[in-house]
């Protein structure tokens, strides 16, 4: 129990936890990063679908209607998803359930910390304790 509390100490030494929070931003930011733009990578690929199908409206010249027409199929029947070798999606559905489990860890280790015992308690308290005298070898009980 001391060894869990001597590990969570750094998080109330405000010199030692910058660094880890410095990493800490650092890799989020990262996380931020990357999920945003294959987000906003999809949802241009959607756009794409659409201008395509402008252009193949517009044009007059049959090798680029046939052209448009091939890579217009291509884009409906592809759907652009980036995931982690094909682990799960690299969207915003990530980031939330980062977020989700972190806070759910967060919940559960401030229901650790709230259950430890106060180290100013006196930690006898409501055990009945035996006096020897050196006398004699009687245990007698404290008088209350």
């Amino acid at each position: 129990m001391e060894f869990v509390a001597q590990k969570m100490s750094f998080l109330c030494n405000a010199g030692e936890s910058i660094p880890y929070f410095i990493c800490l931003l650092y890799y989020a930011l990262h996380l931020i990063w990357l999920v945003y733009f294959t987000s906003f990578t999809s949802k241009e690929m959607n756009r794409t679908a659409v201008v395509v199908h402008r252009f193949l409206c517009k044009t007059n010249d049959l090798v680029l209607r046939e052209e448009l027409q091939e890579f217009s199929l291509q884009l409906l029947h592809r759907k652009v998803k980036f995931t982690a070798c094909g682990f799960f999606p690299l969207d915003y559905t990530l980031f939330y359930s980062i977020v989700g489990a972190v806070t759910t860890y967060l919940v559960i280790l401030i229901q650790f910390q709230l259950a430890l015992p106060d180290s100013n308690k006196n930690m006898t308290t409501g055990i009945e304790t035996y006096l020897v005298t050196p006398d004699s070898s009687e245990n007698h009980y404290p008088h209350q």
